[in-house]
C-alpha cells in the first residue's frame, strides 16, 4: 500500500497485566544496572543522583504522556510517539560522543558493556508474547523479521571470550555493528508496522503499545539504551585498539630513524 492510501485501522487489544508487570520489572532492571554502573565500575559516587533524577524524570515524563493518550495520535506528521523517541535518539548520541564520556569507559571492563546486551532475551521473550496475545504483529518478533534476540544469546558468549582475551576488539566491534543493524531493522518494522500513513506491515494488528504505558519506554529508554550501549563498548574497543598499537608505532617510528 502506497504511503496515504486509505485504510481500516483494526486496533490492537490491551496487552495482558503480566506482560506490562514483566516489562516494568525489566525496565527497574535496566536503571538499576545503569545506576549500578555510575556508582561502581565508572565511580561517579558523587555524581550518580546527577544521571539518576533526569532519566527517572524522563521515565515519568513518558509514562504521563503515554497515560494521558498524547502520544496516541498516528495520523498526525510526525506521529506525536516521536516527541519521546527523538530527545532519547539525541541524548544518547551526545553522551555516546562526549570527549569526556572516553576516560570513563577506561574504568568499564569491556566484558561488562558486551554482557549488558544479554537482556535483549528476555526483551524478545516479551515480544513474542504480546505477539501471542495479538497485541503486536508476529514481524516484531523473532517468528518474523526480528532477529534481536540472536544479539542476546551471543552477548554472554562473546563477553565471555573479551574477558579472557581469546578474541581481540577487531571482530568484537564487528559484532556491535551487527547488534546496531539487527536494532536498526526492529525499530524500522516497528516504524512501518505502526497505524501512520507510512504503514507498510499489514498482517496482524498495528504497532500501537508503544504510545500506550508502560510500553512507551521501550522506544523512550531500552531501545536507545541498548543502542547506546553498542556505541560505548564500540568506543571502548577502538581506545583499546589504539592503545595496543601504539607501542608498536613506536617501535617502528624507532627502526626508521636509525
Amino acid at each position: 500500500m502506497q504511503p496515504g492510501a486509505h485504510f481500516v485501522t483494526i486496533h490492537a487489544p490491551p496487552p495482558p497485566a503480566a506482560l506490562s508487570a514483566a516489562f516494568i520489572v525489566l525496565v527497574a532492571f535496566l536503571v538499576g544496572v545503569v545506576l549500578w554502573w555510575l556508582n561502581g565500575p565508572v565511580n561517579l559516587r558523587g555524581r550518580t543522583w546527577g544521571v539518576a533524577i533526569p532519566l527517572l524524570a524522563w521515565l515519568a515524563l513518558g509514562a504521563t504522556l503515554a497515560a494521558t493518550g498524547l502520544l496516541a495520535n498516528f495520523e498526525a506528521f510526525p506521529p506525536h510517539v516521536a516527541f519521546v523517541i527523538l530527545p532519547a535518539i539525541l541524548t544518547i548520541l551526545a553522551i555516546a560522543s562526549r570527549p569526556s564520556t572516553g576516560p570513563l569507559l577506561d574504568r568499564v571492563p569491556a566484558d561488562g558493556l558486551v554482557a549488558f546486551q544479554a537482556f535483549r532475551i528476555a526483551m524478545e521473550i516479551i515480544l513474542w508474547q504480546l505477539a501471542r496475545a495479538d497485541v503486536i504483529p508476529a514481524s516484531m518478533t523473532f517468528e518474523g523479521r526480528n532477529y534481536d534476540i540472536l544479539v542476546g544469546l551471543t552477548a554472554p558468549f562473546i563477553s565471555y571470550l573479551l574477558a579472557r582475551r581469546m578474541v581481540s576488539p577487531g571482530p568484537v566491534i564487528l559484532w556491535n555493528v551487527f547488534g546496531i543493524a539487527v536494532l536498526a531493522n526492529v525499530a524500522l518494522i516497528g516504524f512501518f508496522s505502526a497505524p501512520t500513513r507510512f504503514r507498510q506491515f499489514f498482517e496482524g494488528p498495528p504497532n500501537e503499545m508503544i504510545a500506550h504505558f508502560p510500553f512507551v519506554w521501550l522506544v523512550a529508554f531500552v531501545v536507545p539504551l541498548a543502542f547506546l550501549g553498542h556505541l560505548l563498548s564500540i568506543r571502548q574497543l577502538l581506545r583499546r585498539l589504539r592503545d595496543e598499537r601504539a607501542p608498536w608505532r613506536s617501535r617502528q617510528a624507532v627502526r626508521r630513524e636509525t
